[in-house]
């Protein structure tokens, strides 16, 4: 979660978003979902990076994209935080969700 949200990376704080927590208390919400469920062991999240080609996109757009894509991949169950890079030829999304909401997340084979 540090890495994601790590600003010298973004270069500005525009392009952090949350989905079912807070950039801020991201870690701290997903690990209270964790305890809720009784879920404190194991899988304790997903990391996903989604690149460009360079110039392929501006940054806002990139954002957009991840946004939608952690929208579309998580249909709104479970809480993610991304994070569009800015410090690399090729601008790239850091999309960190968290592992449970109480139902199968699509990035694990488990049931929770």
């Amino acid at each position: 979660m540090d890495y994601a949200l790590n600003r010298d990376k973004t270069e500005q704080d525009l392009l952090e978003s949350a989905l079912g927590c807070t950039c801020e208390d991201a870690f701290e919400d997903m690990c209270r979902v964790k305890e809720m469920w009784h879920k404190e062991q194991g899988v304790q999240g997903f990391h996903l990076v989604q690149s460009f080609a360079a110039s392929e996109v501006t940054p806002e757009l990139a954002h957009q994209i991840g946004l939608e894509f952690a929208d579309r991949l998580l249909h709104g169950n479970f809480q993610a935080v991304i994070s569009t890079h800015l410090n690399t030829k090729c601008i790239h999304n850091h999309i960190v969700c968290a592992p449970i909401r109480g139902r199968v997340n699509p990035l694990s084979k488990r049931q929770v």
